[in-house]
């Protein structure tokens, strides 16, 4: 299997178990809060962010657009340090090694 195959597998795969992680820990938090604070959470949270949302689609479109591009180009980052962490000196890391 090529380097940059591994590299990119490597990345996804992280990416994943951090956002699993965040998750889990989040999660963990909400649950150790108690009913009555999670559902205050949840209704504070609905009326700060979600009712007062009243933005145009370009708006929402663009926004979409830059925040693909983020994570994608965060991606891109991560996958380019494993390659280069896990190429040898020797070898070139686009080759099929």
């Amino acid at each position: 299997m090529k380097l940059v195959v591994k590299a990119r597998l490597t990345a996804a795969v992280l990416i994943g178990v951090l956002v699993s992680v965040a998750q889990y820990f989040n999660q963990v938090r909400q649950i150790r809060s108690g009913r009555d604070a999670f559902m205050a959470a949840q209704a504070a949270h609905y009326d700060k962010l979600l009712i007062p949302m009243n933005h145009p689609i370009q708006t929402r479109v663009f926004a979409t657009a830059i925040s693909m591009a983020l994570v994608y180009g965060l991606y891109e980052l991560i996958a380019l340090a494993l390659l280069v962490a896990i190429s040898s000196t020797s070898a070139s890391p686009w080759d099929g090694n």
